[in-house]
């Protein structure tokens, strides 16, 4: 059972338990049966509103209750004045105010009173403010934000409010079907919205709760997002929407990313793109990706947790192809596989509605069955076990086909899957290391060298990918040797000026890089600089990237002088594009102030390594071996100001995901031991230090990474470390 549906269940159980029971003793009751503080909130917060429901019941429709009189009309809220109740939903009642000045109508939204702590209001008026300062024609605009008066509820409790744009208009899906509108400018409609969620990623605001109904298209054809950020203002998307599953409450429950569904705390732009992509399912097909009627709310948790939606195309012949890859790897499970950010999300939105290539690409078939294997642990893992001896017979085939055939669509369909079964061999993406994969791309790579009469552009692309493969298993010597064959088959047939050669001039001084070979490295970033230039534009991300590799290596080289130039040349020509990418933007301020840091300008680095940290918890992680290359970072710096704590910490966490995620001899993870090993010895922990450095030894002896003498240099370093913390010798030296 997982995490969310284990949650649930126990939200349910004391619920049912509790609902039972008299009124003034359900709090008691779950104050003293459950320990988990979220899980009593989410139980209260049922109870509550279980309560109002009784309370409130009555023979009225919902449209007769809310043409009745409101007894807040003719009020005044702050500068409003109530004229008339619009709706309600789960987080509180809308009415349609007036504003004294400047003179207009707003729609004013109450916050339901049961909703708010001391720590919640104080949050709302922060992020009320942060809300305040978006500007965008599809958002609806907030103007302003208080808290009502006491005698207001008759309970006294306190009811935040908020004044919004009052935006007249059709809900999105009644819209684009009163339009008829075709696909083309449903994918357009779709971009549009993408645009003004990414707007407010952009300024740290992640909404949330997208549906549909919490999109509005105005007369002339705008869409306007309503309620961006107000659930996070309040704390949380308000539990009472997941107290029963019909009508408004389906939809949220139905748009929630995994993460969000799971409870766990990685909410952010990712999240926003997932709604998105459920968003788009709905309006392009309409019906949601998810059939949760009649599902009680544990089971239709069950259900998204262990059903994919049925393929677009399987629904619309015309859907299938690019529009399907495109909204489901805005739908994927794995954040990490998602668009990093909504405008991502809309450029291929609106390269399917212009015919032009998308950047998306469909999941090769190792992936789909891995996420088959998720889903039916237990029945695969046999089956799992004969696959992988499968693999290479698979790839030369495929090889073989290519050969054979002379119809473009087939190079076209080897190509697509061959890199796609390529690209699944990442242990970062398979959640940890696994030996029989890397034989398996052993044999890939033994294939390809014995292949015959294959183009040279497709073998170039193969070359490549094995490339980055083999530099993610940290096997730097067969990565290279792959990287230079993709040079060299790049340069004879598409120019030594290309693009292509470009990339694998980058991807090979990558590897160099990553080998301590730092001039060789530099050299190779530096010949792929003009090129780029010339291609893309002095001012263009791939530029950055060389200047930054340039850097890096120095920096890593410990020629900190010589890299703060072009580290800072890679800054400015980020932060000059008006959307810069936020991963590598992180990257680059974070090796700066590394340099910054061996050059012992502390106070220069420090903010240097916080923007970059910051930026990198927004994204959450869309590389992970950038974010926990910053966490070391940071980390490093800190101990340098006296915080070994802190640093420690950090440390021991870059070390536990690697060790998670990498094989026991790659260099980050062996790069992560060391660090901490460091750092324990300048604390005196020698015990923890030996069997760290222990841990080092045994994972590279295995790999047959060290030499004799080195391998008893290290043995001994470690005898001494031991010596050290049985006191049988002075301490005396750095560790």
């Amino acid at each position: 059972m997982s995490d969310a549906t284990t949650r649930w269940a126990r939200i349910t159980d004391l619920f049912d338990r509790a609902i039972a029971l008299e009124q003034p003793t359900r709090r008691e009751f779950v104050e003293r049966e459950e320990p988990d503080a979220s899980i009593r909130a989410e139980v209260l917060s049922l109870l509550e509103s279980a309560r109002q429901e009784q309370f409130l019941a009555s023979p009225l429709s919902i449209d007769a209750e809310i043409a009745a009189s409101d007894p807040l009309e003719g009020r005044e809220i702050g500068d409003f004045r109530v004229l008339r109740r619009l709706g309600a939903g789960g987080m509180g009642v809308v009415y349609e105010a007036r504003q004294t000045t400047p003179n207009r109508l707003v729609a004013l939204k109450l916050i339901r009173p049961d909703l708010v702590t001391a720590r919640g209001l104080e949050r709302f008026r922060r992020e009320i403010e942060l809300l305040g300062r978006l500007q965008h024609p599809g958002i609806a605009a907030i103007h302003d934000a208080g808290v009502a008066p006491a005698d207001l509820d008759p309970l006294g409790r306190l009811q935040p409010w908020c004044a919004m744009e009052l935006v007249r208009g059709e809900r999105l899906m009644e819209w684009a079907d009163a339009k008829g509108l075709e696909r083309g400018a449903r994918l357009e409609l779709l971009a549009r919205i993408c645009d003004a969620v990414d707007h407010a990623n952009r300024r740290g605001v992640v909404h949330r709760d997208l549906k549909p109904a919490n999109i509005l298209v105005t007369e002339d054809g705008q869409p306007k997002v309503l309620d961006f950020g107000i659930a996070r203002a309040m704390d949380a998307v308000p539990s009472s929407t997941l107290a029963t599953l019909d009508g408004d409450i389906v939809g949220t429950l139905g748009s929630m990313s995994p993460e969000q569904l799971a409870g766990r705390g990685e909410i952010d732009a990712r999240s926003d793109v997932y709604a998105l992509g459920a968003l788009a399912y709905e309006l392009l097909v309409g019906r949601p990706a998810f059939d949760l009627r009649d599902r009680a709310l544990t089971e239709a948790i069950r259900h998204l947790e262990s059903t994919e939606p049925t393929r677009l195309g399987r629904l619309r012949r015309d859907l299938a192809g690019d529009i399907e890859v495109v909204v489901g790897k805005a739908m994927d499970r794995d954040p990490a596989r998602r668009y990093a950010t909504a405008a991502h999300f809309a450029s291929d939105l609106r390269a399917c509605a212009d015919l032009r290539p998308v950047a998306a690409r469909a999941p090769g078939a190792l992936y789909l069955a891995g996420r088959f294997a998720r889903r039916n642990r237990v029945p695969v893992t046999i089956a799992s076990v004969a696959a992988i001896g499968l693999i290479a017979a698979t790839v030369w085939a495929m090889l073989a086909w290519r050969t054979a055939s002379a119809e473009a669509q087939r190079v076209s369909r080897v190509n697509h899957y061959l890199l796609g079964l390529l690209h699944w061999f990442d242990p970062a993406r398979v959640g940890g290391p696994n030996f029989s994969l890397r034989q398996a791309l052993d044999q890939a790579s033994e294939q390809l060298a014995a292949a015959v009469g294959m183009d040279a552009d497709l073998a170039s692309e193969i070359h490549s990918t094995l490339g980055e493969r083999y530099f993610s298993f940290g096997a730097l010597d067969q990565a290279e040797r792959h990287h230079r064959a993709a040079l060299a088959l790049r340069a004879t047939t598409m120019g030594d000026a290309s693009a292509q050669a470009a990339d694998s001039r980058v991807a090979l001084a990558k590897t160099l890089r990553s080998q301590g070979r730092t001039d060789e490295a530099v050299a190779l970033y530096r010949e792929a600089i003009p090129t780029r230039e010339r291609l893309f534009g002095a001012e263009d991300a791939r530029v950055a990237e060389c200047f930054n590799g340039i850097g890096a290596a120095l920096s890593n080289a410990a020629r900190y002088g010589d890299a703060v130039e072009p580290l800072q040349r890679a800054a400015e020509i980020l932060r000059r594009n008006t959307e810069p990418d936020r991963i590598q933007l992180s990257t680059v301020l974070g090796n700066l102030g590394v340099t910054l840091m061996g050059l012992g300008r502390v106070d220069d680095a420090l903010p240097l390594i916080d923007e970059a940290v910051s930026m990198r918890q927004f994204v959450a992680g869309d590389d992970i071996q950038i974010a926990l290359l910053l966490d070391s970072a940071s980390a490093v710096l800190m101990h340098m100001g006296g915080r070994q704590d802190a640093a420690e910490s950090m440390l021991r966490q870059v070390v536990q995901i690697r060790r998670r995620l990498l094989p026991a001899d790659h260099l980050e993870l062996e790069r992560a031991r060391q660090n901490l090993a460091l750092l324990l010895g300048r604390q005196g922990k020698h015990r923890e230090q030996a069997a760290l450095l222990q841990e080092s030894l045994e994972a590279l002896r295995a790999a047959g990474r060290l030499a004799p003498e080195q391998d008893a240099a290290r043995s001994k370093r470690i005898a001494d470390l031991l010596s050290k913390a049985d006191g049988t010798e002075p301490e005396s030296g750095h560790p």
